[in-house]
C-alpha cells in the first residue's frame, strides 16, 4: 500500500460520514389535513407542537412522535383553541378529545431537505421547512 492510500481512503471516509439526511427536526409550514396555515415544530427530543388556523379560529396540539424510515408516528396529548366562541367549544371538544393519545400514523418522505411530503389515507400534504431566522 503506497502513503497515499490509507490518506485518501480516511478523507473519503470522512466525506462519506459529513452527508447530511434530511431530518424532520425544525419547524414546517403549509397546508396539511384540510387546514391552511398550519405549522409544526418536531424537537429533537421527540415532542411537537401543531399550530392550525381557520380564520379566526386557532387550534395548538402537542404531544410526541416516532419516526422509522417509512412512517411518522404522532401522538397529541393536549390541545387549546383561540378564537372558539364558549358556545362552540363542546363542538371543538367532541372532534378532538376522541383522538388524543391516540398513534396516528403518516407515511412521509423527502422531496428536498426542505420539502415533506406527508401521506394519510390516500392523500398527500406537502410542508416546507421555516428559515430559521439569524442563520
Amino acid at each position: 500500500m503506497n502513503r497515499l492510500t490509507l490518506p485518501v481512503i480516511a478523507c473519503f471516509g470522512a466525506l462519506a460520514g459529513c452527508s447530511h439526511e434530511p431530518t424532520v427536526v425544525g419547524k414546517w409550514t403549509g397546508d396539511m389535513m384540510g387546514l391552511p396555515s398550519v405549522t409544526a415544530e418536531f424537537k429533537e427530543d421527540k415532542t411537537l407542537t401543531v399550530d392550525g388556523k381557520l380564520g379566526a379560529y386557532g387550534a395548538k396540539l402537542s404531544g410526541k412522535y416516532e419516526i422509522d424510515s417509512k412512517n411518522l408516528t404522532v401522538t397529541f396529548d393536549k390541545y387549546t383553541t383561540s378564537g372558539v366562541d364558549a358556545s362552540l367549544k363542546p363542538v371543538a371538544d367532541s372532534l378532538i378529545k376522541p383522538n388524543l393519545n391516540t398513534p396516528f400514523k403518516l407515511a412521509y418522505h423527502f422531496n428536498k431537505a426542505d420539502e415533506l411530503a406527508l401521506t394519510y389515507h390516500g392523500k398527500t400534504d406537502l410542508i416546507k421547512r421555516v428559515a430559521e431566522s439569524g442563520s
